[in-house]
């Protein structure tokens, strides 16, 4: 009998404060990045403030989540 090959275990939940994070400020919106593209777990994670237009995006794969934390605004989707 061949034993299977182990699962890879999903990220343990964290709490990651404010300043441990890395900040960024772009042309309409600045922010500050929590779990970077890089860091091998499979996502990223921002927060992001918006005080402008933020320029368009097409993710060609994965998934994309936004959580409006306050204000208004418009997103734009096209297949």
């Amino acid at each position: 009998m061949v034993d299977a090959p182990e699962r890879p275990r999903p990220p343990q939940a964290r709490k990651i404060p404010r300043e441990q994070t890395e900040h960024f400020d772009r042309e309409g919106f600045s922010g500050d990045i929590y779990v970077k593209e890089d860091d091998g777990v499979g996502y990223n994670a921002l927060g992001v403030d918006v005080h402008g237009a933020h320029p368009l995006k097409e993710i060609k794969s994965g998934t994309r989540s936004y959580l409006v934390m306050e204000g208004t605004g418009n997103f734009h989707f096209k297949r």
